[in-house]
């Protein structure tokens, strides 16, 4: 079912989403694939959270400060 608000898709209530599952699974670190828009906010809980994580997996995914660049400096 989709979320009932907007504010829902908000990054950091999606990065809060994933840690909560992760600490749900038990104490240890783990491997997380993500691909395409997961990847941006897999790349945040990295980035935030760094102690869930064991490894991470990006698929057709750009990093957040890299995606964020592209934008700025795109003239168009």
């Amino acid at each position: 079912s989709r979320p009932p608000d907007m504010s829902d898709y908000r990054p950091e209530r999606l990065v809060a989403d994933i840690a909560a599952l992760i600490r749900t699974l038990g104490d240890e670190p783990v491997c997380l694939v993500a691909h395409d828009w997961g990847a941006t906010i897999a790349f945040w809980l990295a980035i935030e959270q760094p102690h869930l994580l064991r490894c991470l997996t990006v698929l057709n995914g750009a990093h957040p400060y890299l995606l964020q660049d592209a934008i700025w400096d795109d003239p168009h």
